[in-house]
C-alpha cells in the first residue's frame, strides 16, 4: 500500500488508475449499502431500542424510558427489550420512527445510517485533502486508498445487521467538530461535540479529555451549551428523569460486555474473572490500574508534543484526535461499531507527510484485525459452531476481538512523534510543526 502512497514503486500508476480503483471501491461500496438497507436484519436488535424510545415519547409514556422491563407501549408489546442509555432529551430525536410502522421506519433508518456514514467520511475526506500536496496525481492516489479503506472497514457495516445505530450519525456531528476544531472555531465545536454526547453519552470522557487539554475557551462554550440543552431536558422531560438517567449511569458506568460483542481493553478482564471464578472487586481493580494507565499515556504523549505543537491549530487538531482515541481506549465496554469512530485518527496515516511504512503497517493490522471478529455474523457463527469454554480457546479470540484498540494504543505511544508531522511547515499555511522535531 506504501507504495501507492508515496510514489516510490518504479512505475507509478496513473490517474486514470486511481480513477478507475475509486470507481470500483465506490461501486461495491454502493452494492454493499443497497444490500445492506434492502435484507430486514435487526428489527429486534439495536433498532428495536431507537424504536421503542421513539414511541414512548410520542405516546406520553416518558417515565418509563429508561426503565428495562417495559410492560407495554401505547397499548402494544415494546419491539425489544434493551435498555436505553441515552439521554432523556435524544429520546425525541426518534419520535419520527416511532411514528412509523416497524418494518418501514426500519429502512428508514437504515437509509439515514447510509447517508450518515457517506457525508461523514466525505467531510473527513476533504479535510484529510488539506493535508496532502496541491498536486492532481497526488489527491486521486488519495481518494483511491481512501475509498478502498473505507470499502473494507469491518465496523462501517456492522449496523446493517443491528437494524442501525446512532454512531453514523455521531461520527458525522464528530467529523464536522474536528474541521471546526482545527479552525479554532470552539464554538462550534464543543456544540457539536456536546450533541454527539446527547446521542451517546459514553463520549463524555473523550469530551471531558478534549476540555483538559483545550484552551479555556472551548472549556467555557462546552458547559453553556451543556447547561443549555440541561435546562431544556428537564423543561420537556421534567425533572425526575434527568436524576435517573445520572443514577443510571453511576451504577452503569462499570459495565462490560461480554467479549462476543465488545472490543474493548476491559473485555479481557471480565472473561479471565468468569474462567478463573475471581470476584468482582478483583475485576474492577484491573480495570481501574488499567484505566490509569491509559490515563498516564495520553497525559505522556500531550506533554512530549505540546513543545513541537507550536502552533494553535495544530494544537488543537491533534488533541481532537487523542480525545476520539481516548474515548475508544478508557470505555469499559467498545460495541462493534464504536470503532467506525477509530476511522477518524486512522485516516491522518494516509497524509505523505505523516507516513512510514512501519505506520502503514500498523494501519494495516487494524484494517485486518477489524475483519474477522468485528462482524457480528462471524461471531455468531463461531459460538453456535465451537465451544468457546476453555481460557486456551477464548485467549487467542479475545485477542483478536480486542486488536484494533491494542494495536492503536501501541501505535500511539510507538509513532505518535512522528505522526504530528502532519503539521510541519510544508503542510497547510495555518499549520507549523516547531524546529527540530
Amino acid at each position: 500500500m506504501h507504495q501507492y502512497l508515496n510514489g516510490s514503486a518504479p512505475a507509478a500508476p496513473g490517474i486514470a488508475v486511481y480513477r478507475r480503483l475509486t470507481a470500483a471501491a465506490l461501486l461495491l461500496i454502493a452494492i454493499g449499502c443497497i444490500a445492506g438497507v434492502l435484507v430486514p436484519a435487526g428489527l429486534n436488535w439495536d433498532f428495536a431500542n431507537f424504536y421503542d424510545a421513539g414511541r414512548i415519547v410520542v405516546s406520553g409514556q416518558q417515565d418509563s424510558l429508561l426503565q428495562k422491563d417495559k410492560s407495554t407501549i401505547a397499548g402494544f408489546t415494546p419491539l425489544g427489550n434493551l435498555d436505553f442509555w441515552g439521554t432523556p432529551l435524544s429520546a425525541w430525536l426518534y419520535a419520527p420512527l416511532g411514528r412509523l410502522e416497524p418494518e418501514t421506519a426500519l429502512l428508514l433508518f437504515k437509509i439515514e445510517n447510509v447517508l450518515a456514514y457517506g457525508a461523514a467520511l466525505l467531510v473527513l475526506f476533504f479535510h484529510l485533502r488539506e493535508f496532502v500536496p496541491r498536486d492532481n496525481t497526488v489527491y486521486w492516489r488519495l481518494t483511491a486508498v481512501f475509498s478502498s479503506i473505507a470499502l473494507l472497514y469491518q465496523p462501517f457495516w456492522t449496523v446493517f445487521r443491528v437494524g442501525g445505530q446512532t454512531t453514523a450519525t455521531v461520527m458525522l456531528l464528530l467529523c464536522i467538530a474536528l474541521v471546526m476544531h482545527y479552525r479554532l472555531r470552539f464554538a462550534w465545536s464543543s456544540l457539536l461535540f456536546v450533541l454527539a454526547v446527547l446521542i451517546k453519552p459514553s463520549l463524555a470522557t473523550g469530551l471531558l479529555f478534549l476540555m483538559i487539554v483545550s484552551s479555556a475557551r472551548f472549556a467555557l462554550f462546552t458547559f453553556a451549551h451543556l447547561a443549555v440543552l440541561g435546562l431544556l431536558s428537564v423543561a420537556v422531560m421534567g425533572l425526575d428523569i434527568q436524576m435517573e438517567f445520572i443514577d443510571k449511569m453511576l451504577n452503569g458506568s462499570g459495565y462490560t460486555a461480554d467479549w462476543f460483542y465488545s472490543s474493548a481493553l476491559f473485555s479481557i478482564i471480565l472473561q479471565y474473572m468468569y474462567a478463573f471464578d475471581w470476584p468482582r472487586s478483583l475485576m474492577m481493580q484491573l480495570s481501574a490500574v488499567l484505566k490509569l494507565c491509559v490515563v498516564a499515556s495520553f497525559a505522556w504523549v500531550v506533554i512530549r508534543t505540546r513543545p513541537q505543537l507550536t502552533d494553535r491549530h495544530a494544537r488543537a487538531h491533534f488533541n481532537y484526535l487523542l480525545a476520539i482515541m481516548f474515548f475508544l481506549l478508557v470505555s469499559q465496554t467498545v460495541w462493534e461499531h464504536y470503532l467506525s469512530l477509530m476511522f477518524i485518527p486512522l485516516a491522518f496515516l494516509l497524509a505523505p507527510r505523516a507516513r512510514k511504512i512501519a505506520g502503514l503497517t500498523w494501519m494495516g493490522l487494524v484494517f485486518a484485525a477489524s475483519l474477522p471478529l468485528q462482524n457480528i455474523i462471524v461471531v455468531q457463527l463461531l459460538r453456535s459452531r465451537f465451544a468457546l469454554d476453555s481460557i486456551t480457546t477464548l485467549t487467542p479470540l479475545m485477542l483478536l476481538k480486542t486488536a484494533p484498540l491494542w494495536l492503536g494504543w501501541i501505535f500511539l505511544l510507538r509513532y505518535h512523534e512522528w505522526f504530528i508531522g502532519i503539521y510541519r511547515p510544508d503542510g497547510p499555511a495555518s499549520i507549523q510543526l516547531a524546529d527540530g522535531s
